[in-house]
């Protein structure tokens, strides 16, 4: 996977957008975020304009330096990540998801979901009266919680249109290890009163304090509090961004068509380089109200994903969306070393990074200043970086692809080779979510939202598990598999009561296709105890046989209604 990283990453770097609007669109850049010149329509204005950015450049320029003298530098030692909690390799897969989805969290979506029951079972009462309906909420419990969560792991694994499929009466349908668990109306009632939060703790939307996520809020702060309790990452990280898929109506839904989700929810992602845990998250709410903060949204995001990492001297990789002089200065001077890609015009940059230069593939320049290094590099294009952890006269080699096809050896900086190196981190979560993600469309927006908390849960379970299980050679699905079994524990929440169905009289369930189409295929079987025929046995008048029809396992009379039952 690694190898495969580094070699895609590059021809990446290699084409990266001059524009600052290339990457970013549809509200994801705010214009009173990022920094821009503004120019004027009067030419004279245009003119001086010009003329106090051009003062700037050259005072700015000034600053800069080739001077390579008391560098702080990364140490470039690597350390592993840790387990912050007693596991043996007996430890079971239940064990390790609710370390981090832990019993507090299940506790409180099962209380706020009773909540939310019994405020609509109020709100309905005279409606359920009026028509005569039996609609009574059965509480939920912490256990069948589980088995709910265990339910929708397997509907991951086994995908059908709609979820009415899997209690289907068709076999090559019907999914047994869902379908006995609940009945379908029960899934769905837990489903449709689902709740993460106290609907009338919520402020008005002209409060101030008014928050897009309340919906999802607490569960949101509980993982990252349990996420940070159970792992301590290695002290190589990335900030990315990773997509929920949502194509609904919603303020919060982003568009970004360089992503392979286009459209969804934006989730800003901090991640270990080297197992890809995200040891912190945050999802995007739209456009900042914090008037007063001269940061831009990269330059916030990065801060405020880094609260936790503060002093520890990890490495941290983003890309050209976040990066600037200003972020990677601020960041050093919080013990965190920093390298990413940069826009050439960004503020503050040294004038070299904007300039057309002559460079053959592999050289390079840079200036410095501070503990900022500016690295401008040729590859098929060039590429621009900035730094706090490299030494900028140590190069490398990265292999590079000729015309004919050959592989060449193309000297570069420290620094490109080591961003490519971590910069993949959110990706390797990405990869691991996607193939087995829960969920499915929903009138509720937020619905989404807490599907991909629940699979970043078992994503991050699945890291752990490996970390402590490295030569183990259990994959994701067995995983996910073994994990939804000890959910559902074995357990059944139907509600049998009364007659079983197949008692009553006359009622024939059996497909179509295996009772009429198998001609010279049904055999009456021998019994040791009647059961009630399914052809003539009715309330009124009880009818038992000994023998069942083998193909469809159904009790039938030998005459008439063995042939009967099969020509009906």
């Amino acid at each position: 996977m690694n190898k495969r990283r580094q070699k895609k990453i590059p021809n990446k770097l290699a084409s990266l957008p001059d524009d600052p609007d290339d990457s970013e669109v549809e509200g994801d850049i705010e214009s009173d975020e990022e920094e821009s010149d503004v120019s004027s329509s009067s030419g004279d204005e245009d003119s001086s304009s010009s003329e106090n950015e051009d003062i700037d450049n050259a005072a700015n320029d000034l600053d800069w330096s080739k001077s390579t003298e008391r560098l702080n530098l990364f140490d470039g030692i690597e350390t592993d990540p840790e387990l912050l909690f007693y596991l043996t390799n007996e430890t079971c897969e239940i064990e390790y998801f609710l370390s981090i989805f832990n019993e507090n969290i299940v506790i409180k979506i099962v209380e706020e979901t009773n909540r939310y029951a019994a405020q609509k079972e109020r709100n309905s009462s005279k409606t359920r009266r009026s028509s005569g309906s039996d609609n009574d909420w059965i509480e939920l419990t912490a256990k069948e919680l589980k088995g709910w969560i265990g339910m929708n792991i397997f509907m991951a694994i086994h995908k059908l249109p709609s979820v009415d499929l899997y209690w289907s009466s068709d076999p090559a349908l019907r999914v047994d290890a869902i379908a006995n668990v609940m009945t379908r109306n029960r899934f769905q009632k837990i489903t449709s009163m689902l709740h993460l939060n106290d609907n009338n703790n919520r402020v008005p939307k002209e409060d101030p304090m008014f928050d897009k996520l309340h919906k999802v809020r607490p569960l949101v702060e509980a993982l990252n509090r349990s996420i940070k309790d159970v792992y301590k990452p290695s002290n190589l990280a990335a900030i990315d961004e990773s997509m929920i898929l949502f194509k609904g109506r919603s303020s919060l839904k982003q568009y970004n068509p360089m992503k392979p989700i286009k459209r969804g929810y934006k989730v800003w992602c901090l991640a270990d380089s080297i197992t890809g845990f995200v040891s912190n998250f945050e999802i995007y709410a739209g456009k900042s109200e914090n008037k007063n903060s001269n940061d831009t949204l990269g330059e916030r995001v990065v801060l405020n994903l880094t609260k936790g990492i503060l002093n520890t001297g990890t490495l941290v990789a983003f890309d050209n969306f976040f990066t600037s002089v200003k972020l990677v200065s601020s960041l050093h001077q919080k013990g965190i070393f920093s390298v990413g890609t940069v826009r050439a015009n960004r503020i503050g940059l040294p004038i070299m990074m904007k300039e057309k230069s002559k460079m053959q593939r592999g050289e390079y320049v840079f200036q410095r200043k501070g503990a900022v290094t500016a690295i401008k590099w040729m590859d098929a294009k060039p590429v621009t970086l900035l730094s706090s952890a490299h030494h900028p006269t140590v190069v490398t080699a990265v292999k590079r692809k000729t015309k004919t096809g050959n592989k060449i050896d193309v000297s570069c900086p420290l620094a490109v080779s080591s961003y490519n190196k971590i910069m993949g981190a959110v990706d390797k979560f990405d990869q691991l979510k996607e193939r087995y993600s829960i969920g499915r469309r929903s009138r509720k927006w937020w619905h989404r939202i807490f599907y991909f908390l629940i699979d970043l849960a078992i994503v991050n379970s699945y890291i752990m598990y490996k970390v402590k299980n490295g030569d183990s050679k259990k994959t994701h699905l067995d995983f996910r598999v073994n994990l939804a079994k000890q959910l559902i524990s074995n357990t059944t929440y139907r509600k049998r009561t009364g007659r079983p169905s197949s008692f009553v009289g006359k009622k024939i369930n059996l497909l179509q296709e295996v009772r009429k189409d198998q001609f010279g295929k049904h055999v009456l079987q021998s019994i040791e105890s009647r059961r009630r025929c399914r052809f003539c046995s009715t309330k009124e008048k009880e009818i038992r046989t000994k023998y069942v029809c083998k193909t469809c396992d159904v009790p039938l009379c030998v005459e008439p209604c063995f042939q009967k039952f099969h020509d009906s």
